[in-house]
């Protein structure tokens, strides 16, 4: 009979197997270095004590996501699903024309609009779980790079922009501002399929 720790040998020790498996799972409590983003927001109109908790906002964990034929920017405030963290998203509906713009405003497009080059949106799930509501930006964003491939960067800022309820169309900040830039990783968790927040 061959010795456990060779049972598996193409994964190695089982002990080490178990122990990367533990870490993968307490990924929620890791740190990752390598990019920086910070939003700030003006005022508010509604949801003032989420908002104030949520802001400034400090992603520390980032993601450029390839998809059939966008690029989804994930900035959120702690590494774990969507669903649990303070988080500013891009959808980059079309990557190709952004990068001929690089540096120049680009107009968010609203939900509505069907042919969208950039969508932006907010969530507060990690200041306000219990929060029903959902966000769009509205302004002008300006990509200074865009690139998805691994190792490579994206980096961009906006100004002034404002926050609006998806459902009612009524403006609940003013004033969001902030500035990211990341390398682009490709392996988990930073390539994970989560549904669109």
């Amino acid at each position: 009979m061959k010795p456990p720790s060779s049972l598996n040998p193409a994964f190695g020790p089982p002990s080490l197997v178990l122990l990367a498996l533990l870490g993968f799972g307490l990924c929620s409590a890791c740190t990752f270095d390598y990019g920086e983003a910070k939003f700030t927001i003006g005022a508010v109109s509604a949801h003032n004590a989420c908002f104030s908790q949520a802001f400034p906002l400090e992603a520390t964990f980032f993601s450029a996501r390839e998809r059939a034929n966008s690029v989804g920017v994930f900035l959120q405030s702690v590494p774990g699903h969507i669903g649990e963290t303070d988080l500013v998203f891009f959808e980059v509906y079309q990557p190709d024309f952004v990068n001929t713009r690089l540096g120049q405003p680009i107009a968010l497009s609203p939900p509505e609009q069907s042919d969208a080059v950039v969508r932006g949106k907010l969530a507060l799930m990690g200041a306000c779980p219990q929060m029903l509501e959902s966000f769009y930006i509205a302004g002008d964003v300006v990509f200074e790079a865009l690139d998805p491939l691994d190792t490579q960067s994206v980096a961009g800022t906006i100004e002034g922009a404002s926050i609006v309820d998806a459902r009612t169309g009524v403006v609940v900040a003013e004033g969001l501002s902030g500035s990211w830039r990341f390398d682009v990783r490709r392996s988990q968790p930073f390539q994970e399929f989560f549904a669109q927040p």
